[in-house]
């Protein structure tokens, strides 16, 4: 393990220089595990607008997100949600936040390219993911802004993609790659999950052929007008300025052995593998075993760190080289997020 952990901590010792010029009216710091890190930026005053500071110190913000690819604001006043909110995602991004298209699980859009976080029961967690990371095409930036902190739980863990490449073992990753990435399979109904009409944004059966056709996603009309989709894309994404392996797909999350024992178990029952909501496939059509993808698990599970939600907290994530999920919670929570800067395969080796 020791060895293990010395490789891990390699990335980090590439080029860093210590930082300089640090505004006076901050505190900054790093908060960590032994394998993914968070730049923490204190406001020393908090009557401080996070909006104005931005604004005022852009060169420097943009410095250390360059740096550390994850920045966690704290202690400057509560944002205007829905203006001040979209305002920092286009100071801080080439151009204005993006739509969410093909959309994984429901949110609602309070403002313009500004959602609530996933709406799933309280009592539910969700799985580390890269944003989007289904698609062959995301946004380079995740951000979120804390309303309201939940009583007990409700965390954001974050996981460093780079670290979870290296804790799967190397005869899994080179499978995925070796087979081509993964394939989604998903079987659309009113019944389960989001509808065909949402998730590509039309109710006319042409239109999401043109629009499969494009992407190239296989599709399947089912009776009754349910459509099945099958959509390949990558395991792992190779960065060009240092060449680390990023692990970003959602292979485990999209698989039924996410799901509870007990409900995957009535779904299989019920509906059958083949007309499972959404699964996951090595990208040549072959099954995952389960054994793999709790390996997989595992390595979100020890590269996992957690931070408290505070009123206010606000933080960026560099959506290929982070993951976030959702631990359960109780009491009231409402957190909002948006999305910048498309990015896709073609900028990757």
């Amino acid at each position: 393990m020791e060895k293990k952990f010395q490789d891990i901590l390699k990335s980090e010792q590439k080029k860093i220089n210590p930082i300089t010029d640090v505004p006076e009216d901050l505190n900054l710091d790093i908060i960590r595990n032994d394998y993914t890190k968070i730049r923490l930026i204190t406001s020393k005053n908090k009557q401080l607008g996070l909006k104005e500071w931005i604004q005022t110190n852009i060169d420097f913000v943009n410095m250390l997100f360059e740096r550390d690819r994850i920045l966690l604001f704290k202690g400057f006043s509560c944002l205007i949600p829905k203006i001040d909110f979209s305002e920092i995602v286009t100071i801080t991004s080439n151009g204005k936040p993006l739509n969410y298209k093909e959309p994984s699980t429901p949110r609602t859009e309070v403002t313009d390219e500004i959602y609530t976080s996933t709406e799933y029961p309280k009592e539910q967690k969700i799985a580390q993911h890269n944003e989007h990371s289904y698609s062959d095409f995301w946004s380079k930036k995740v951000f979120f802004y804390c309303e309201k902190p939940s009583v007990s739980g409700g965390h954001t863990p974050i996981t460093d993609s780079r670290s979870v490449c290296k804790l799967i073992p190397k005869e899994i990753t080179e499978k995925f790659e070796s087979k081509g990435g993964v394939m989604y399979v998903r079987n659309f109904s009113d019944e389960m999950d989001i509808n065909w009409e949402v998730f590509f944004d039309t109710s006319v059966n042409s239109e999401v052929e043109e629009y499969c056709k494009k992407k190239n996603i296989k599709l399947q009309w089912r009776e009754d007008n349910k459509l099945k989709i099958f959509q390949i894309s990558q395991a792992i994404l190779n960065d060009k300025n240092d060449n680390d392996k990023n692990w970003f797909n959602q292979t485990h999350l999209f698989h039924y052995s996410n799901l509870n024992e007990e409900i995957s178990q009535y779904l299989i029952e019920n509906y059958g593998l083949e007309s499972l909501p959404r699964n996951t496939y090595y990208a040549d059509g072959s099954e995952i075993e389960v054994k793999d993808l709790n390996e997989i698990r595992e390595a979100y599970e020890k590269a996992m760190f957690r931070f408290d939600w505070e009123e206010g907290n606000f933080i960026m994530i560099d959506n290929v080289h982070f993951t976030h999920g959702r631990d359960s919670y109780e009491g009231d929570r409402s957190l909002l997020v948006s999305m910048s800067e498309e990015d896709s395969i073609d900028n990757y080796l």
